[in-house]
């Protein structure tokens, strides 16, 4: 078993919680959603007192946890009614502002399933087998996604960017 028990919550967010912020944030694209799934996979984490293997079975788990409290967002009927503010792109410093506008604006065009795989694999650095145990779909289900969401971001981007 991995060194993790259920008593070392500050030990887990200190190691995986800026990297379950970051996918909660990029799914949500909005602090207060971002902050609200951040609680629930921890509060999942103490109620449910998984033991892990090693450091890599845990950021799987919180990051499927993660996925899931999302999905559970989005199903609420509140959600369906208001209209998201999308303030990502506010919070990067402004003289880097102009040159991730157009990747930004290209990332928030694609689909959730696109954007989750295209967040685990580039942004985490997951291998496509590894995404498909943390979402729970096929291994070629996930690089299929990858190589629409890739030829997706090229469309947007214009074909002279190797994505």
């Amino acid at each position: 078993m991995y060194p993790f028990d259920e008593h070392s919550l500050e030990t887990m967010i200190s190691l995986i919680g800026p990297s379950v912020y970051r996918l909660a944030f990029s799914l949500c694209k909005n602090k207060y959603d971002a902050d609200d799934v951040y609680q629930e996979v921890f509060i999942a984490y103490l109620r449910n007192k998984p033991s892990f293997v090693n450091e890599h079975h845990a950021r799987g788990w919180f990051f499927k946890v993660c996925h899931n409290a999302c999905k559970k967002l989005w199903r609420n009927p509140f959600y369906k009614k208001t209209e998201s503010f999308d303030e990502s792109f506010y919070q990067v410093d402004t003289t880097e502002r102009a040159d991730y506008k157009p990747l930004y604006r290209a990332l928030s065009q694609l689909s959730l399933n696109y954007r989750v795989v295209i967040h685990l694999f580039y942004f985490e650095e997951y291998s496509t087998l590894e995404i498909s145990e943390i979402l729970n779909v096929n291994d070629s289900t996930i690089r299929t996604r990858l190589s629409r969401a890739r030829q997706q971001l090229k469309e947007i981007l214009g074909s002279d960017v190797d994505v």
